[in-house]
């Protein structure tokens, strides 16, 4: 979505943590966020069904199974068949002594792949692969020498790859839960709603323990259509989203004591399957993650 290269014990909660990349991240509920009712006989942009309740305050402490599946048709697909969450943005490098710094165009994809494992519990597969452009030209430069504005060295431009295997279920307070499939900390997962016509702004922030290092952040918002949501036919739910994450920079860089950090912006959505992806990006997705690429087969 762009965190470090590292394995993830935890991703975003809908999109992608392309930006970790992609989508809504697990954090603590944004108070006064949350869609009110409106007041009877009030005005409204689009019909409200009266199977969502969109007064959710509370919603991650009810125990709702219509919750738990929308949240999975919405991040992947409960019949199991892959989300590929694409995205586009900028790597930007923010240091003391100079405006913020473009250093990278990038383009990435995080795929997830879901299994169920029994009513309301699912094993969850993400990886994603992030590609560094030149930020005027659109230059792939994977694999290719870049002249450090900051070092003034010359360092080898490498893909960022991520990925993490966690269980999703409720737990017994109805909270949306992911543990690490090796075993490890379970985290609920938390999110602020706020309705806008007929779309559903999803709203959330991942939370790192103070060790990891530091600045380490991520902000994600992803839309929904409330039509769709309301619809419990389909197994996948289309949606968008954008995210920003704040972390060390890049190893690749070679600049561990330069003073700074990252920041990635990304937009992207969920798509239909590899097939909706640029070439560009395919091309260097066969060469680096092939092994993603096969869970379409």
């Amino acid at each position: 979505m762009p965190p470090t290269n590292r394995e993830l014990s935890r991703r975003d909660v809908l999109g992608g943590s392309a930006l970790a990349l992609a989508g809504i991240a697990a954090a603590a509920c944004v108070p006064g966020n949350e869609e009110k009712a409106p007041a009877s006989g009030a005005k409204r942009d689009a019909p409200r069904s009266p199977d969502l309740d969109l007064n959710l305050s509370n919603a991650w402490s009810e125990t709702s199974a219509r919750l738990f599946d929308n949240f999975v048709r919405v991040r992947c697909d409960r019949e199991g068949g892959i989300a590929p969450w694409w995205w586009s943005g900028v790597y930007v490098a923010v240091t003391p002594d100079r405006n913020p710094k473009v250093l990278f165009a990038a383009e990435g994809c995080e795929t997830k792949r879901f299994a169920r494992l029994g009513e309301n519990r699912y094993e969850v597969w993400s990886k994603v692969m992030t590609v560094f452009k030149d930020p005027d030209t659109g230059e792939i430069l994977n694999g290719k020498q870049y002249l450090n504005p900051f070092t003034g060295e010359t360092n080898q431009v490498e893909p960022n790859v991520i990925g993490s295997h966690v269980i999703l279920q409720p737990d017994s307070e109805g909270r949306i839960t992911e543990t690490p499939a090796g075993g490890g900390e379970t985290v609920a997962l938390d999110l602020s709603w706020v309705r806008s016509g007929d779309q559903l702004l999803m709203t959330g922030s991942r939370d790192y323990p103070e060790q990891r290092p530091i600045p380490l952040a991520e902000y994600g918002s992803t839309v929904v259509d409330i039509p769709a949501l309301n619809d419990p036919a389909p197994g996948r739910l289309e949606a968008v989203f954008s995210s920003v994450y704040l972390a060390p920079w890049q190893r690749f860089l070679d600049m561990p004591k330069q003073p700074g950090h990252a920041v990635w912006h990304a937009v992207g959505r969920k798509t239909r399957g590899f097939h909706e992806l640029t070439e560009a990006y395919l091309s260097e997705a066969r060469r680096y993650i092939p092994d993603v690429l096969a869970w379409a087969n």
